[in-house]
């Protein structure tokens, strides 16, 4: 009867291999359950030294013989339920041929339940183009169908320089003329080096011409060479100053001299739409050369699509006399000059590809497994509301190909969309920079899932089940958990090509427990990128404007902040999550904060949602404070929700105001005989808030060593001819 309720198949390259009972020792063997110390959320259960003789010994001998220590065999138990009479999983993994003895003419082997978890162990730093059409065995995958997101655009100041530099003296030449009573022209600029280029497409460095100064505008004029698009509202400031010292006329006459603001309009036809007077010398012969000219010049205005900007001495004369040529040319002495340009520079909104961080997830699954939903998060499907706060709230990820429409020609030339890259390693950690969250495997009936929930989902609060009364073996301090340095943040982020990246307040902020006997660090760094400026710059590069440009960021990965638009279309639309949508006022220390975003993922606001992790071994320091170290960019900016205080991100935060850690860092070691029925409840799942949870996930009551009731998470239980158990103390019960 038993050898009818149980089916072992065996897979590998040499086909199947069905058992219809256990192999023997079986029932002798050792289980081991073990929890992930990394991600909190794989349990691996090991079976040691399973029997094989007969055909199934044969079979796995042939095996080692073709492949060695490396060959793969793939073993699935079922069991029939023991009322409904429907087969069930009961195990699925590999054997390990490294642990293959032979023994008194038996097999032993060791098995390791994996199936999905072999996978993802094997694939988890593999990088992954997402609109690839197959899955790791060759297979057709569905499509991949990409949302959209609109990005309105973050205001941008941008604050250029120009400097005189060591340029101390140049000339203004008129060029050699026979003009009879007819005036001819001559323009120099101020020759000025941008020393500091907030807007590379546009500002320039402008430069003295050799010889003749004729009155022809060219590139070489302009500090502000032909404005890629309609600007922003602008204010420019210029102080100079300048003698005459000297001066060589030939046949010249009528001279005057002036510094003049000149704007040009359409592209390289350099255009003269305007003039302003901003010093009239008049007569240059009647200057002394002690004479000090000054400059002062104040010009608020915005500038359009095309326009060009100069600014220098204009001079005019009548030169030659009907037979010979003539000319003057003019010394500029003790000259300094500078010129700020601050622009609150804005770009018109775009729209760019993008997928729901959920997306991304099922998409690695589906490319891993050739299953379609092989997925499940309630963390990043809104059931649970610890990060997406509403129906509408979300989360995308988009590279920097993306946010610019980049295209990319294949071997034939042909136009192709841009990749998205991603491993499950890359995709983990940008989403626990954020939050603290932990991956493993969920089984439903005959199917595997991956699943991905907020770390708390692997620590329940509720008690599970009751181990009995252990024996406590040793206690122990688990000072792996205790830290002394915390990094939150990003590995990138305000580090730019253009300047101004410190006002950019998503980087990366260290701080400090008072824990001195431990130097462990705490670091929760994200592989993608949160920074407004960083999505801003990149979105100036339109494919369409710029298909030749290669950015940093084209390949770095964006993750963002966003909210459904819900609009009736076949592909969701985003856009951004202003202030408004989660902040009881305004933030401040940040530029242009209307326009800002991912204000929930500052480094700051990260660290508040990893406390109760952290905080465990400094909960009794209610007295102390995490001091503030230091950050790459912005840390003064400052947030506030409904309900909470001020959270600036450079300020110490008091260990009274964190989080209550779920645990306790103190190690139990403990034994108990063999109890068969509480091996299949650790095994078995409980419903908690309508879902079912695996129970070693749950919380444990057992009766320690005075008799007295206490609590704990299951990290180790192996079993045998007794029940060894690693627990971790459960804090606040």
């Amino acid at each position: 009867m038993f050898s009818n309720r149980v089916e072992i198949t065996l897979y590998s390259v040499l086909g199947t291999k069905v058992l219809h009972k256990d192999p023997p020792g079986y029932k002798n063997s050792e289980t081991e359950i073990g929890r992930s110390e990394k991600t909190f959320g794989i349990f691996i259960k090991q079976i040691n030294n399973l029997e094989f003789i007969g055909e199934a010994k044969q079979y796995l001998e042939n095996l080692w013989q073709l492949h060695g220590v490396h060959a793969k065999c793939r073993m699935v138990r079922k069991e029939m339920h023991p009322t409904t009479d429907d087969w069930r999983l009961h195990s699925e993994g590999f054997l390990d041929f490294s642990s293959r003895k032979i023994k008194d003419g038996k097999l032993q082997i060791n098995f390791v339940e994996g199936g999905l978890r072999e996978i993802l162990t094997s694939q988890l730093r593999e990088k992954f183009e997402l609109n690839r059409t197959t899955d790791i065995e060759g297979n057709t995958i569905t499509p991949l169908k990409r949302d959209d997101i609109q990005l309105n655009g973050r205001k941008v100041f941008l604050r250029s320089e120009h400097s005189s530099g060591n340029t101390t003296q140049f000339e203004v030449n008129s060029g050699l003329w026979n003009s009879g009573n007819d005036f001819r022209t001559a323009f120099q600029c101020f020759p000025m080096d941008a020393i500091v280029n907030a807007d590379s497409e546009n500002v320039s460095s402008c430069f003295e011409r050799p010889g003749s100064d004729n009155d022809i505008p060219g590139a070489d004029q302009m500090f502000y060479l032909i404005a890629d698009r309609d600007r922003g509202q602008t204010d420019l400031k210029l102080t100079a100053s300048f003698t005459i010292p000297s001066m060589v006329l030939t046949r010249a006459s009528d001279l005057s001299m002036k510094v003049v603001f000149r704007v040009y309009g359409n592209g390289d036809s350099y255009d003269l739409l305007q003039e302003y007077t901003l010093l009239d010398i008049g007569d240059p012969v009647a200057t002394s050369p002690t004479d000090v000219f000054n400059v002062n010049f104040d010009f608020p205005h915005v500038p359009a699509e095309g326009e060009s900007y100069s600014v220098g001495l204009f001079m005019q004369g009548k030169y030659g006399d009907g037979i010979s040529k003539g000319d003057a040319i003019i010394q500029i002495g003790d000259y300094s000059a500078s010129m700020t340009r601050e622009e609150d520079s804005f770009y018109p909104a775009t729209v760019s590809p993008c997928l729901t961080l959920w997306d991304c997830f099922n998409r690695l699954t589906e490319i891993y497994t050739g299953k379609v939903n092989g997925f499940e998060s309630h963390l990043l499907d809104g059931n649970d509301s610890t990060l997406l706060t509403d129906s509408s709230h979300n989360m995308v990820l988009l590279p920097g190909g993306w946010v610019r429409n980049l295209k990319r020609k294949d071997d034939a030339g042909n136009l192709k969309e841009w990749p998205l890259e991603l491993s499950f390693e890359n995709a983990y950690k940008s989403i626990h920079a954020v939050l603290p969250v932990g991956y493993g495997i969920s089984i439903h009936g005959n199917r595997q899932n991956i699943i991905l929930e907020d770390l708390k989902f692997f620590f329940q609060r509720t008690v599970v089940g009751h181990l009995g009364k252990l024996k406590i073996i040793e206690r122990s301090t688990a000072s792996e958990y205790c830290y002394q340095s915390l990094k939150f943040g990003y590995i990138k982020g305000g580090d730019y090509e253009e300047p101004l990246g410190l006002d950019e307040y998503n980087t990366q902020m260290t701080s400090r427990t008072p824990l001195t006997i431990v130097d462990n660090e705490y670091e929760a760094l994200g592989e993608s990128r949160t920074d407004p400026y960083g999505v801003e710059y990149t979105r100036r590069y339109q494919y369409d404007d710029f298909p030749d440009a290669d950015r940093n960021e084209d390949k770095d990965n964006f993750l963002i902040d966003v909210k459904d638009t819900q609009r009736q279309r076949r592909n969701k639309l985003f856009t951004v999550r202003t202030w408004q949508d989660d902040f009881e006022e305004a933030p401040t220390g940040t530029y242009a904060p209307e326009t800002g975003f991912n204000y929930n993922l500052t480094p700051a606001r990260n660290r508040q949602r990893h406390s109760w992790w952290f905080n465990n071994g400094i909960v009794k320091l209610q007295d102390k404070n995490i001091q503030f170290l230091n950050a790459n960019g912005n840390s003064e900016l400052k947030t506030k929700k409904v309900g909470e205080n001020y959270l600036k991100e450079n300020a110490d935060v008091p260990i009274a105001d964190l989080d209550k850690p779920l645990f306790e860092p103190e190690w139990i070691d403990a034994e108990k005989y063999f109890d068969q029925e509480l091996l299949e409840k650790l095994l078995d799942t409980t419903l908690i808030n309508g879902r079912r949870v695996n129970n070693y996930y749950g919380l444990w009551e057992f009766t320690n060593e005075q008799n007295r009731s206490e609590y704990a998470y299951i990290f180790t239980v192996k079993a045998k001819d007794k029940m060894t158990f690693k627990l971790l103390k459960a804090y606040g019960i």
